[in-house]
Formats: C-alpha cells, structure tokens, sequence
C-alpha cells in the first residue's frame, strides 16, 4: 500500500505540478488542489488508478483528498485508544465533520457532528463547532 500511494503521489505530480500541496503525513496521501477545477481530474486519475483488490480508500473533502491505507481510519484509532486506556469506545464521545469521521462514529457510544453530508451517521449533528461544543460541554456536566 505504501508503494502504491508513493506511485500515486508521483502521478499526480507529473499531472499537477506545483498545483498540488501535499500535508506532510506518513500514513496516507492528502493532495490539496489549488484549483476547484483540478478536482474532476483527480478523481478521474484515483478512478483509472485504483482497483478494488487494493487495500486504499478515498476519502473525497470540499478542500482535498485523503487517500489511505483502508484499515488505517479514525474508527481503528478509538479501537486503539480503548485497548491503551481501558476506555470502552460505548463510553467515548466522538466529534467530526465529514465522511472520514464515520468510521469513528460508529465505534462511540455517543458522536457529534458539525455540518455533515449525512447528519443520520452521528448521534446528533449541529451546524457549527460553536453549537456542537455548548452541545457537549453541556452533556459532560
């Protein structure tokens, strides 16, 4: 997985340039695009680069891509942090605001969502950080 994505991060630097910023991270790909219209072309180089026997997923945000290990997401880090603390994730509160937090949604007992694409994937789901945190400063008390 890791030669793939390096492949991929090559492809898209051959196609894109300079018009591609990259998050410095280790475990996955996370191309920002400096231009709204470079993203059909990225999704149609992810299409005809991926295949589904590769262990990748995608993860598409308003800003960027993330491209990732598909056992690599934020629901295996609560599973992670439950083995390390003791904590049972039926005891976490998890708070996001796109698609990649589903995963993590679905291994708490209770999540907060901000604005999401699918308010049904979280507990509750608030149109602003501001409203989610009185939200959860509120249940904590």
């Amino acid at each position: 997985t890791k030669n793939e994505l390096k492949t991929l991060r090559e492809l898209l630097e051959a196609t894109f340039g300079d018009r591609i910023w990259y998050q410095p991270n280790e475990t996955a790909l996370t191309p920002f695009p400096a231009y709204q219209e470079d993203f059909p072309k990225i999704r149609e180089i992810l299409d005809g680069f991926l295949t589904p026997d590769m262990e990748i997923c995608v993860y598409e945000h308003p800003d960027c891509f993330d491209i990732q290990y598909r056992h690599l997401s934020k629901g295996a880090g609560i599973q992670r942090l439950a083995e390390v603390t003791g904590i049972s994730p039926e005891d976490m509160i998890s708070v996001g605001d796109y698609t990649n937090d589903y995963p993590m949604f679905a291994q708490t007992g209770y999540s907060v969502g901000i604005n999401l694409p699918d308010p049904t994937r979280a507990s509750i789901n608030f149109p602003t950080i501001r409203d989610a945190l009185t939200h959860i400063l509120e249940k904590i008390q």
